[in-house]
């Protein structure tokens, strides 16, 4: 009975020494491993953590310098790292499922290039919506603006429109955070948003509403803009799904808040 403590002991000491040696960050698994689970007689459950893939389009912003490994397990490191605040596209993502549920582990950003899903932040362009619309858009491209024919732009190119042309838009096609991946142009054919100036008519804002809100920089402003005030507008594009109109310097207001009229 003592000899037999003695071994059973000796097993749970260990297995509080590696717990306690994976809790404070010394070790990260990369590989399949063995989790125990008790269930609710006491009995020791196996739960094999297994990696697997799942296709998906978008794009990633590193959150830190991170390597980039080979594999979506991330056990098979290049020696390359990838620099902070850089925007990569991603067209698939390793999942992990362990005890606790399944979990993005990494995002494949080119033929066997693979980053770590906790070094980024991402934006997934499956997840968007279709605002339908009867703008214009402009070419503010001086290259030109490349006609894709996917809504994502990550398709065939089939033409390049000039700079300074104006073409009619139907549909904005808006990924996870509500901001325009592309404009439709025609039946199968999309440009990037970064290419065009939505509405670049020149434009007066009414606004109608208390509490009207603003984004200047990306970041919410602290003071509304009074109720019946009128402004001037250089353009348009869709901010957290709303149509807004540009009425400063990177200073937009949400369409919501009041009318837009055009102006000669």
């Amino acid at each position: 009975m003592v000899k037999g403590g003695f071994i059973l002991m000796k097993k749970i000491l260990i297995s509080l020494f590696g717990a306690a040696l994976l809790g404070a960050g010394a070790l990260t698994a990369i590989v399949p491993a063995q989790a125990q689970a008790a269930d609710s007689n006491g009995s020791q459950i196996a739960t094999q953590t297994k990696f697997t893939t799942q296709g998906d389009l978008g794009v990633v912003t590193t959150l830190k310098a991170t390597d980039v490994y080979t594999d979506n397990t991330l056990s098979k490191p290049t020696g390359r790292t990838i620099a902070k605040g850089t925007r990569w596209r991603y067209d698939l993502i390793g999942m992990e499922t362990g005890s606790m549920g399944t979990y993005p582990f990494a995002y494949r950003i080119g033929t066997n290039v693979w980053i770590p899903a906790n070094a980024v932040s991402p934006n997934s362009y499956l997840t968007e919506g279709s605002v339908w619309t009867k703008g214009i858009v402009q070419i503010s491209n001086k290259a030109g603006a490349k006609v894709y024919n996917d809504a994502y732009a990550m398709g065939t190119v089939t033409r390049t429109l000039p700079y300074g042309s104006r073409w009619q838009s139907a549909r904005a096609v808006l990924d996870s955070h509500g901001d325009a991946i592309t404009y439709q142009v025609g039946h199968t054919d999309f440009v990037k948003s970064s290419d065009v100036v939505l509405n670049p008519q020149p434009g007066i804002f009414t606004v109608t509403r208390l509490g009207a809100q603003t984004m200047i920089n990306g970041v919410t402003g602290t003071k509304p803009l009074p109720k019946n005030s009128r402004w001037r507008t250089f353009g348009a594009r869709y901010i957290g799904g709303n149509l807004s109109y540009k009425i400063a310097t990177n200073t937009y207001i949400f369409g919501v808040y009041g009318t837009w009229t055009p102006t000669k």
